[in-house]
């Protein structure tokens, strides 16, 4: 379990308790987590004391430096001496040798100034992603607790998906990742297997830990351990999908209803984002003004769907006027109305109308990203099956404000032209994942006044609120990759 780190300043004792309220690392025992930040250089002497149980303690730190200590000299308590390599944040983990204790200790962060030597630091063998290793647990090796361990080191970099695989017909497996900062990451069972397999997205730069353990107490045997680049939902090398997108946006209603500024230019940006990223299908539609019919817009939607296939993605998108509409006799709608679209000759385009049209898409993935008043009604009709994500700009029942202050029809509209152009990659990969998007989507909205509640807006009955993005991304998972970027960015956002 994910334990957080109390702060401990070097020079300071500290006074603590293993219990039942702890959490647990993944061979059961209990554990407390203090961290401390140190200088290169830096001689630290630290110490763990306990009369109720036989303490162990470690450190883990910047470009995967890891040390720990069971008994020192003659007695049951731990000591570590050492040099630190580097500045920055270290961690120290406090448990016991055996598996259930508990009790009292006392922390000790102190400087060494006798002059005594570093405790050795243990063996570390250098490995490398796509390395297949054949190794043995054995009664030589170095000890953590009761369990018998072996570490490999590897040079990893930020936004690289890696997959450490360790297997054996001899122990249940336990594979541990210490990170360039010092975070640790432990596996012990995966799925029905008694093997390990850790998958992550790499968060930094540098050298990064694995130590192969056991489970079990004094376990010994031959293992496999696997390093590669990918991990089963984060490929190594993506394919990028194909955009077959819809994008409609009306400014001009031709006295149908009133005008909006820049909603045009919202759908006529976002394909030219596309395009210059290398993602846009030449079979893509834009509609804008009074292109956008209600018979045109089915027409050109059902056209552009046909197209899209199971490798790729078809995108909706529209700016322009929403609406309600009385849905009183269905009893699916719990406010009793339904959302609209308003198309080019004022006509509303229903949230179910738009549901229906979406059974005729068979894309691999359908993105539906809707910047007008109340669409955040739609969301419950239009995300219904599998593989559909829905971006909404405001709540049902809410209005969506025009971003004049962007130069924009709309700031969802902005905001995701933005992400397109690279700001939603978050780890610096160039693969945007629909977790990278929906986070960077909000965290614009917040952005908008420093993380105040700054788009006010209102209902149709003028009860007061705020603009507040929707996501709906029903089936789509947070690592399911949506757009992969080109290396090279090949522009920036106006």
């Amino acid at each position: 379990d994910e334990v957080e780190a109390r702060p401990i300043a070097l020079g300071q004792t500290l006074g603590g308790a293993l219990s039942d309220d702890d959490g647990r690392n993944g061979s059961g025992r209990r554990i407390d987590r203090y961290a401390f930040t140190g200088r290169r250089g830096q001689r630290v002497d630290l110490r763990l004391n306990s009369e109720a149980f036989d303490p162990m303690l470690s450190i883990v730190g910047p470009n995967g430096f890891t040390m720990a200590n069971d008994d020192s000299g003659d007695s049951l308590d731990s000591r570590i001496l050492a040099t630190l390599p580097a500045d920055g944040a270290y961690r120290l983990q406090v448990t016991s040798y055996t598996r259930v204790a508990e009790g009292d200790y006392e922390l000790i962060a102190g400087l060494n100034q006798s002059g005594e030597a570093d405790t050795p630091i243990p063996v570390t063998t250098q490995a490398r992603i796509g390395q297949v290793i054949n190794g043995r647990l054995d009664r030589r090796d170095e000890t953590q607790g009761e369990q018998f361990v072996e570490r490999y080191s590897f040079a990893g970099r930020r936004g690289q998906p890696v997959t450490v695989d360790l297997s054996s017909a001899d122990f249940d497996t336990v594979v541990t990742l210490t990170t360039p900062s010092g975070e640790q990451q432990l596996v012990d069972d995966t799925g029905d297997s008694l093997n390990s397999r850790l998958e992550r997205v790499l968060d930094e730069d540098g050298t990064y830990g694995v130590m192969v353990s056991s489970y079990g107490e004094g376990a010994t045997g031959a293992y496999r351990l696997a390093l590669s680049e990918g991990t089963s939902r984060i490929p190594a090398n993506p394919t990028p999908r194909r955009v077959f997108l819809v994008s409609v946006g009306i400014s001009d209603y031709a006295g149908n209803t009133s005008n909006l500024d820049d909603t045009d230019h919202d759908a006529e940006k976002l394909a030219a984002k596309l395009e210059e990223q290398g993602l846009l299908a030449v079979e893509s539609v834009v509609l804008t003004n009074q292109e956008a019919t209600p018979e045109a817009f089915e027409a050109r939607f059902r056209e552009v769907a046909a197209r899209a296939g199971p490798n790729d993605i078809f995108m909706f998108f529209y700016s322009g006027h929403g609406n309600q509409i009385d849905a009183t006799a269905d009893r699916r709608e719990l406010d009793g109305q339904d959302e609209t679209l308003v198309l080019a000759d004022g006509s509303d385009y229903s949230d179910d109308r738009l549901a229906e049209l979406l059974q005729g898409v068979n894309a691999g993935l359908s993105l539906i990203v809707l910047d007008s008043c109340f669409s955040g009604g739609f969301a419950q009709d239009v995300v219904t099956r599998p593989n559909v994500m829905g971006l909404f700009a405001s709540e049902e029942d809410l209005t969506s404000l025009v971003a004049g202050d962007l130069g924009a029809g709309g700031y969802l509209a902005r905001f995701f032209n933005d992400a397109l152009g690279g700001s939603a990659d978050g780890n610096g990969d160039r693969n945007v994942t629909a977790g990278e998007l929906a986070n960077y989507l909000r965290y614009r909205y917040r952005g908008t006044c420093a993380g105040a509640f700054c788009l006010p807006t209102e209902t149709n009955d003028a009860q007061q609120g705020f603009q507040e993005l929707i996501v709906q991304r029903g089936s789509v998972q947070i690592d399911d990759i949506l757009f992969v970027l080109p290396r090279e960015r090949r522009g920036v956002a106006d």
